[in-house]
């Protein structure tokens, strides 16, 4: 049975899409974020992880948006999220399931 949850390193990523301090959710099914350490992360973050902007949570997947293309996102497929801030634009908070770090971009 797929998981109807997006939760990474502890973090409900529903609880935090629904916080009116969070102006956007961006996700990645990118395998590569799924084990990225922090050590890693500041190079690795810019490159190419193929962000898509989450729109909304379905019953079976998330909804997303790449270049007003919508997507269907398996729960189970998204490996990291990063968090924009609202009023905050210059910095971002990056998920996976190993870690949560604040970064000014």
């Amino acid at each position: 049975m797929k998981t109807k949850e997006l939760i990474l390193n502890g973090e409900d990523i529903k609880e935090l899409f629904m916080d009116n301090n969070v102006d956007e959710i961006w996700i990645t099914t990118n395998t590569k974020a799924f084990n990225l350490t922090e050590q890693e992360l500041d190079t690795e973050m810019d490159e190419c992880l193929g962000w898509e902007r989450l729109v909304d949570f379905g019953m079976k997947n998330i909804i997303a948006d790449w270049c007003c293309q919508v997507l269907e996102v398996s729960y189970d497929k998204v490996y990291a999220v990063k968090v924009e801030w609202k009023g905050n634009y210059e910095t971002v908070t990056f998920i996976n399931k190993n870690f949560t770090k604040i970064i000014n971009q």
